[in-house]
């Protein structure tokens, strides 16, 4: 596997979520983001509600939906290239865990620290 690596992060009353990221660190600040876009904490605040962990990734991956609708396996983890992207077609980088259910590809392009959403069609793998 490359870069990424997928933790648990659990918040007091609510069920495990699963997160890519490069860091646990930024694994915990996207729990955050997500955490507060439904309500008011601060990062301090969450860091005292929350635990995280070091898991592997969930059995059901999260791109069902993008094997059966778009016939491509996306592999976490996997190298792949961007093609009809715009100004990111030709880069490359690493297909993250996408979450429970998506419809798109979830990937951490070279040297970014922050993972992009690219339409099943678009990538290719190297």
């Amino acid at each position: 596997m490359g870069r990424m690596k997928t933790y648990g992060v659990t918040v007091s009353g609510f069920p495990e979520a699963v997160y890519s990221a490069l860091t646990p660190a930024k694994a915990r600040v996207q729990a955050w983001y997500e955490y507060t876009s439904a309500f008011e904490c601060t990062f301090k605040e969450f860091l005292k509600i929350s635990t995280l962990r070091r898991c592997d990734v969930p059995e059901k991956d999260g791109y069902g939906y993008v094997r059966r609708s778009y016939g491509v396996d996306p592999k976490i983890g996997g190298r792949v290239r961007l093609i009809n992207e715009g100004s990111s077609s030709g880069c490359e980088g690493e297909v993250a865990y996408p979450g429970s259910s998506t419809a798109h590809v979830r990937v951490l392009l070279d040297g970014r620290d922050s993972s992009v959403w690219v339409h099943p069609n678009n990538i290719r793998s190297i």
